[in-house]
Parts: C-alpha cells; sequence; structure tokens
C-alpha cells in the first residue's frame, strides 16, 4: 500500500514539473516573439523618422503657426499610385492604412499595421481632425506565421512614435 502511495506522490510530483517546465518554454518562445516583433516594429520608426513631416513640406518651407498647407486629416495616406510600398514612400503620413508582411529575425512571419493621425501638440494622446504639427504612427504588429493552434493565443505589440514639423531658418 505504501509502495502504490508512493508511485501516485511521485506521478503528481512529476506531472507537475513537467507542467511548469512546458508554462517556461512557452514563456521563453512568447518573449522572444515580442523581442522580434519590437526590433521590426523599431526598424520601422526608424525608417519613419527618414520621411519628410507632409508632403507639402518636403517640397517648400511651411511657416510656423500655418498648418493650412499640410495634407487634411481624411487623405492621410500615400500620395497616388506610384506609391505603393514601403520604400517608395516620401512623407510621414504615407504610412496611414499600410499593411506590411514580413519576417522576422526568429523567421516567423509578422504583420504589421500602421496608423497615422494628428494630434494635439499638448496631448500626443489625444487624435485631432485639424491639421496640426504633430502627426503620431501607431504601429501594431502581430504573429502571422506559423498559424496558432488551440489555446496558443497571439500577442500583439503596439508601438508609438510622435513626429513634429519645425522649421529652423
Amino acid at each position: 500500500m505504501m509502495s502504490i502511495g508512493a508511485l501516485v506522490l511521485l506521478t503528481t510530483i512529476l506531472m507537475g514539473y513537467n507542467q511548469r517546465t512546458a508554462m517556461s518554454a512557452l514563456d521563453i518562445t512568447r518573449a522572444k516573439e515580442a523581442q522580434a516583433m519590437t526590433a521590426l516594429g523599431s526598424s520601422y520608426i526608424e525608417f519613419a523618422q527618414g520621411l519628410a513631416y507632409d508632403r507639402y513640406s518636403d517640397t517648400a518651407s511651411v511657416a510656423p503657426g500655418n498648418a493650412s498647407l499640410f495634407t487634411p486629416s481624411a487623405s492621410l495616406g500615400p500620395d497616388g499610385g506610384a506609391e505603393d510600398t514601403l520604400t517608395s514612400f516620401n512623407d510621414f503620413d504615407d504610412l496611414n492604412g499600410y499593411q506590411l508582411d514580413r519576417t522576422g529575425p526568429d523567421a516567423k512571419g509578422y504583420r504589421a499595421l500602421f496608423n497615422v493621425r494628428y494630434v494635439l501638440p499638448g496631448d500626443v494622446n489625444a487624435y485631432t481632425s485639424n491639421k496640426t504639427f504633430s502627426k503620431r504612427l501607431d504601429i501594431k504588429l502581430w504573429r502571422i506565421n506559423p498559424p496558432f493552434h488551440g489555446a496558443d493565443k497571439a500577442d500583439t505589440v503596439r508601438l508609438h512614435y510622435v513626429m513634429g514639423y519645425f522649421l529652423f531658418e
């Protein structure tokens, strides 16, 4: 009887250990995916930093206090048919509405969705339909390949970057 009790106790301990080990492996995998998505998102932000603030500020100096020349809020996005890839974008708001699938540094597939909105300079979390000297880029990233199975759920990484327009004379 004691042998059976010892066997049941040992089996219970081993099952608990295996379950904790499996959970640790899942946590490590998710952390690596989050790191890969953050690396991709950071590279997208670095790319966006190299773009002009607006298509009008790309070719002319917009005087401070005169944001009326900027692209209307409803027209944020690519400027035309020729701007259909990331490398063809020439100003910050061309990223609005763009979706990009890429393979990350961990050889998994990730999708990024970009949104650009005008924000209030005093509160960059407050979107506005008015033209301002501040735009916010929101990037949402998640894994698309390999697909998720069963109880495995997608983690989403959200990154934000605010670009301001200033004229230095």
